[in-house]
């Protein structure tokens, strides 16, 4: 039997977390050795002789480690399992090193993590401005005179910036986990988590980080197609969602779901059903989205715009831009010198079209999506004039909806309500006559006509 010696100042190399809860695994086979250990009210440095007398190994008292009393009664086990019930309820753990069985307080594991080292952020800015500044050197004299003449307005819309990181909640919920004397360090670029605590807080880490790069680890396969509805005028007001599930429940199609009921607009209207086609007998053969489109089709001309795919990983934000972006003068700057005038002018750009952020979370078999479609639209690009600079100023309309939606697999949401419009104008006449030089504008006029679109943006999540 050997006696227990004093632990070295030093704590022991951090163990790398290999999928085994951070813990080496290669223990002696001596440690395998099936045993029966039995003790009442008995000291831990006693209980630990006759695994010490087995294994032929030193027993070393950690810092921390109290020599309290404690019972135990176990039967036809190994030395490992043994040492685990014995040290686990008191909040210890054991490590082997060379011929030392060294009993733990605290210990230091690596956990590795699957997560990008960066985060995200959504911020959309639209500014502009102008203003004329004047250099001017006395002769003779070192002393410079600078001045700033702001022209016009400067207008800027902004939205607010959302940021996303997996790295951020992972800091947040380490401090709920770890006790109060224990410590991490997070290193993104390696993707590691070094963890300083008690083997028994460690345990519940562990659980939590392999838990984490499980989910992390499924991947949502997203299929997108933005579909715009060129209304009729009976349908003016949008489209009539209510009249299009009654048009596809006379299909026989599968499994319909709408909120149009809930009275809950802020969320925006949709309809849920199986992307997979209609029931058999429905005399239907293409696939449920194609039969939504056909029932659309009587509200009003369809026109399927953009057709995306994209795989994200489990709570990793994926945004989709559907449209073009139209470049104006939002900056310029006039340097008047003793040699001359310098003139600079500066751009920007503002998307026209939609702009869609998706999140997915996978829950057993079913997959929640938050989905936040945002329509822009360009109404004008206003010129303001100061002297001789001009500058422009968009003029945008900007419509969103933000919702969650809960989906089996492969099934299907058809979001609604982001409706434009816009003023067409057409010049009509009397055939023949008002084509007659100058005669001819007597007979003909002009005709201005309201039109309305709405778009239909239909989303099938899949596990990758």
């Amino acid at each position: 039997r050997e006696r227990s010696r004093p632990f070295p100042a030093a704590l022991p190399k951090a163990i790398e977390h290999n999928g085994d809860n951070g813990r080496d695994r290669s223990l002696p086979k001596e440690f395998y050795q099936i045993i029966r250990l039995k003790a009442v009210d008995l000291a831990l440095s006693e209980i630990l002789k006759p695994i010490a007398a087995s294994t032929r190994h030193n027993v070393i008292l950690g810092p921390g480690v109290e020599d309290r009393k404690m019972s135990i009664d176990v039967r036809e086990v190994s030395i490992e399992h043994a040492l685990n019930t014995l040290l686990y309820n008191a909040g210890y753990g054991f490590r082997v090193k060379d011929h030392d069985l060294i009993i733990l307080a605290r210990e230091t594991r690596i956990f590795r993590i699957v997560l990008p080292p960066v985060g995200q952020q959504f911020k959309d800015v639209t500014s502009n401005e102008s203003f004329v500044q004047s250099t001017g050197t006395a002769t003779g004299s070192n002393n410079g005179n600078n001045q700033q003449i702001k022209l016009g307005t400067k207008i800027v819309v902004e939205h607010e910036a959302q940021r996303i990181s997996l790295w951020d909640d992972v800091r947040e919920n380490l401090k709920m986990l770890i006790s109060s004397s224990g410590r991490f360090s997070i290193n993104k670029p390696a993707g590691t988590v070094m963890v300083t605590d008690s083997p028994s807080i460690l345990e519940g880490v562990a659980r939590y980080f392999e838990d984490l790069n499980h989910r992390v680890a499924l991947q949502i396969e997203v299929d997108v197609r933005v579909v715009e509805v060129a209304l009729n005028h009976e349908n003016r007001f949008g489209v009539d969602w209510n009249v299009l599930a009654q048009d596809l429940k006379t299909l026989n199609s599968v499994g319909l779901a709408t909120n149009f009921a809930s009275g809950n607009f802020t969320s925006g209207q949709f309809l849920k059903f199986n992307a997979n086609g209609a029931k058999p007998g429905s005399g239907v053969s293409a696939n449920g989205i194609n039969v939504v489109i056909d029932a659309l089709s009587k509200q009003g001309k369809v026109e399927v715009v953009s057709q995306p795919r994209v795989t994200i990983l489990n709570n990793q934000v994926a945004v989709i831009q559907v449209g073009s972006t139209q470049s104006f003068v939002d900056r310029a700057t006039f340097e008047t010198t003793q040699t001359g005038t310098v003139t600079s002018i500066s751009t920007s750009q503002v998307q026209e079209g939609v702009t869609m952020r998706l999140l997915g979370n996978i829950a057993g078999d079913q997959i929640y999506l938050s989905v936040a479609p945002v329509v822009s639209t360009i109404d004008n690009i206003r010129s303001i004039v100061s002297g001789t600079t001009t500058i422009e100023a968009p003029q945008t309309t900007t419509k969103s909806i933000n919702t969650l939606v809960k989906l089996n697999e492969g099934e299907t949401v058809a979001i609604g309500g982001l409706t434009t419009s816009h003023k067409e104008k057409s010049r009509q006449g009397v055939p023949v006559i008002s084509r007659i030089p100058l005669l001819g504008k007597l007979f003909e006029y002009t005709q201005s006509k309201q039109n309305k679109t709405e778009l239909v943006i239909f989303i099938t999540p899949r596990k990758a």
